[in-house]
């Protein structure tokens, strides 16, 4: 998977687009050549699925926020060839605070990115009025842009990216919109995507 720094398939593309917005690249000794997956424990049949592919090691942990311990799953890819290739994919060390889309532009299969990056980045909800909300976040404008500017060839919106709390978001409002960026995301029976996030869209 990733040979050649060349993404082939819908599962590499979905991958990639899970890494990018879950994923981090670490060194030791100076050399990069660890890639981290981590989620919350809820999503370990999600995360081992997603192993089956890369073929890395799964490990249980506990982690801290706001003073609250939560156990974490983490898939570990211990490859420095791997690693250098996904770096040429537009995952880098530090990737959060990096500005570029290239990660994005550069893949074809960009429907099956984007549920990646969907099911590591985004959320989806139902308000009191039974209307879907879907949304995406990143500190990175041009992704979102990017995204957007895909999203709007195939669904009707006018969806705006949008900051708070120094993130930015892609908000779409509204079950017809929500609909079609469901088609967007599940219409090719996908091998790969998070359950959890289907199950909320309802028609």
């Amino acid at each position: 998977m990733f040979e050649n720094s060349k993404v082939t398939s819908e599962v590499e593309a979905y991958i990639l687009g899970f890494i990018c917005a879950d994923g981090t690249i670490v060194g030791h000794n100076g050399i990069l050549d660890t890639l981290n997956i981590t989620a919350s424990i809820k999503d370990k049949e999600h995360i081992q699925s997603i192993n089956k592919f890369l073929n890395g090691k799964i490990g249980f942990y506990n982690s801290v926020l706001n003073g609250k311990e939560f156990p974490i799953i983490r898939l570990s890819l211990y490859s420095r060839k791997k690693v250098k290739n996904l770096n040429n994919l537009g995952i880098i060390q530090n990737k959060t605070y990096y500005s570029g889309s290239e990660v994005f532009d550069n893949v074809k299969y960009k429907s099956d990115f984007l549920r990646g990056y969907f099911d590591g980045n985004g959320c989806v909800s139902i308000n009191k009025k039974g209307q879907i909300n879907v949304e995406m976040c990143s500190r990175n404008i041009p992704l979102l842009n990017s995204f957007l500017d895909f999203i709007k060839k195939n669904v009707k919106t006018k969806a705006n990216v949008t900051i708070g709390d120094g993130v930015y978001r892609i908000r779409f409002g509204g079950n017809k919109s929500s609909k079609k960026i469901y088609e967007l995301f599940y219409s090719n029976n996908p091998i790969l995507y998070l359950n959890r996030k289907r199950s909320i869209f309802k028609w």
